[in-house]
Formats: C-alpha cells, structure tokens, sequence
C-alpha cells in the first residue's frame, strides 16, 4: 500500500512542475507571424527568451495592429520579412540581435527595433518606408540594397562590403562611422544621410569635398530650466554657421537655433548656444554645419534627460496681426483649450488645437493693450500674458 502511495505522489509532482517555456521558435510557414500553425509546435516566436529561427523560404508577416516582442532572429535564406506592425528584437533590458544569410528581404512600413547589432551575408534588399531602428551596429558583407523613404536609425557603427547601395528620400541617420566597399553608390538628397562620424569609402558613396569643419567636442549639460549646448572646432573651411537640431525621438529633428561661424580658421574656437525650453525627458542634440558652397555634413548626435516642470511659450510678444506660434516643452494627451481674455477680463475667443499645431490663428486682429491667454490641456492649464502693438 505504501508503495501505491508513493508512486501516486511521484506522478502528482511531476504533474504540478511547472512547463518550461521553450527557447527556441521556428517557423516553417510562410504567413502571419502571430498564427501557431505557421510554427513548429505551433509555438510562436513571443518572448525576449526565445532565439527565432525563420526556415529557408519562408517569408514571415507582422500585420497592421499586431505587435511582438522577441529574441535574436536568424533568417536561413530565401527570406522575405515585412513588418506592417511593431516587431522588436529584444528590448531596453535584453540586448538582441538580427542576422540574415543569403538572399534576405526586409521590408518595413511599420517600426521594427533591434536592440543589439544587425549581421547581413550576402544580397539583402531593405524597403523601409516605415521606421528600423538599429541600437547597435549595422554590418552588410556584399551586394546591399537599402531603398529608405521612411526612417532608418543606425546608433553604432554602418559597414557595407563591395556593391552597398543606398538610395533615400525619408532619412538614414548614423550614429558612428560609415565604412563601405568598392562600387557602393550613394543617392537621394541633400542631408537625407547623415554620419556622426566619417565615412570611408568611394566618392559614389562618401563624396569627395573638404569638410567645412573639424569638429573636437560636442555636449549638453543641463543649467536650471535650460539646456547649454558647447562645442569646439580645430579647424573651419568656408564654414558659414552652426544649425542646432533638436528632437524626441532620435529620428525627427527640428531647428531651435543658429550660430554664425568664423568662416576661416587653424584655431581652436569654441562655440555655445541655449536650448530655452527643452523637451521634458530625453532630448537628442546634432549639429548641422554648412559651409559658404552649401555643403553641409551633421555632428554625432547626443542625449540629455532634462527634469522639469510643463511649460507652454507664445512667441512674438508682443504680437501683430491675428496670430502667434505656440511652443511647449510636453505633449498635449488631448485636444487642448485655449481662451483669450481681454483687460476687462472678458472672454472674446476660445479655440481647440491640436498637439500638432505651433500657429495659432485666431481671427481678426486684436486691438492693441494687454491680454491673458488661458491654455487648458487634460490636467494642465497655465496663463500666458501678451500684449498686441499696433
């Protein structure tokens, strides 16, 4: 009887261990990635533990609206991978990684994000007219295609073997240096590629004029409520101004400021400039340099997390006319209010804007004194005074 009992307990413990989690997926059928039967053991590849191997000729899909979050990828060969909704290889806190053997096809019109680096053997064609970003580096033996209407991040390091061609209309942004093989062509326009460090390759692909500028250093430090930006240049030839960008994702930069450059120069100068509101969170800084012939090359991109409180600006005050732009260091989570009251503390305009909107028009001119505007956006309001100039 005892022994019955034993036995008994033996397969009830066995029963109640918990199932591993497999730590690896393959798929072997062309298809949506989220459907199980396209999967060996109709296990989909969803976790940061599994390593994902995708079967020679198979040609997986992340649909519209459908989002996974996975570890390292290895395409066999013959693969098309299209991403029309959000794919991550790996996350903030798994770094991960994707490599393609021969013959791969990537194509993007949603986000994919690999945070480690990107291996690619020969013949991939990459369409991306949505958003890649690559946290490490990005390595293409031969024979590369990038086609980029949409954005393509590189954080580290871009290198192409024999035959890397890139043709852009959206935006490639590297953070490193750019290395490239011999009948490598680069196309699209002006500005459209941009290296943070240099690019070594044929002229098709890395040009041939003198830099405007040897750039020494470039950082931000936060000063109270503002962001001081500093820079040194060993060098300038014909270099016309500095155009600091700003952005809060990496990827979309808009100007804040400009300063005029010395032009000539074997010295070294340095250089300053103030971010008066920036961004609540992480902020990306780069340096557009442009010299007297147009010719303009980027900085290394930089990053500061600023701490602060919401803040909405208006701009010029006072104002003319019937409208002024709006800038804020936040997004609105909705539609946001905006009220005009006069010296009698009447209201005689009230507006909804959307987060996107920066000119603010509101009719007819105003008559000229002081005025309050009153914003109101979810849970944040603030009162701005002006005044109209006639």
């Amino acid at each position: 009887m005892s022994n019955k009992i034993f036995a008994i307990t033996i397969v009830i413990t066995l029963l109640a261990l918990p199932k591993l989690t497999a730590q690896t997926a393959t798929m072997n059928n062309s298809g949506d990635w989220g459907t199980d039967g396209n999967w060996s053991g109709n296990n989909i590849g969803n976790t940061v533990a599994e390593t994902i191997t995708i079967s020679n000729n198979v040609s997986p899909t992340v649909a519209n609206g459908n989002s996974f979050t996975v570890g390292s990828i290895t395409l066999a060969n013959n693969n098309t991978l299209t991403v029309n909704g959000t794919l991550n290889i790996g996350d903030a806190s798994n770094s991960r990684s994707l490599t393609t053997n021969n013959n791969a096809n990537v194509n993007v019109a949603g986000t994919l994000i690999i945070w480690g680096n990107v291996t690619v053997n020969n013949n991939i064609n990459w369409s991306i007219s949505g958003t890649v970003i690559i946290k490490g580096n990005l390595v293409m033996v031969n024979n590369a295609n990038v086609a980029v209407s949409g954005n393509l991040r590189v954080d580290g390091n871009l290198t192409g073997g024999n035959n890397t061609n890139v043709a852009v209309s959206g935006l490639v942004s590297v953070g490193g240096s750019t290395n490239v093989g011999n009948g490598s062509n680069l196309n699209g326009c002006a500005g459209c590629y941009q290296s943070g460090g240099s690019c070594t390759g044929p002229a098709s692909f890395c040009g041939s004029g003198a830099l405007p500028v040897t750039l020494v250093s470039f950082k931000a430090k936060p000063a109270g409520d503002v962001v001081t930006l500093n820079w040194v240049t060993a060098t300038e030839e014909n270099a016309e101004k500095f155009v600091i960008e700003r952005s809060a994702d990496g990827i979309s930069f808009e100007t804040i400021s400009e300063v005029a450059a010395a032009g000539n120069s074997t010295s070294r100068i340095e250089y300053n400039a103030t971010d008066n509101l920036p961004l609540l969170g992480r902020n990306y800084y780069r340096l557009r340099i442009v010299d007297l012939d147009g010719y303009t090359e980027y900085s290394n991109v930089i990053t500061l997390t600023h701490e602060g409180k919401k803040t909405v600006l208006i701009y010029p005050n006072p104002l003319r006319g019937s409208s002024f732009n709006l800038v804020k260091n936040f997004q609105f989570e909705s539609d946001a209010t905006l009220e005009i009251i006069d010296n009698l503390g009447v209201k005689i305009r009230s507006m909804k804007i959307t987060d996107l909107e920066q000119e603010i028009q509101f009719g007819e001119p105003l008559n000229g004194g002081a005025y309050l505007l009153k914003v109101f956006a979810g849970d944040f309001s603030t009162t701005i005074r002006f005044s109209v100039s006639q």
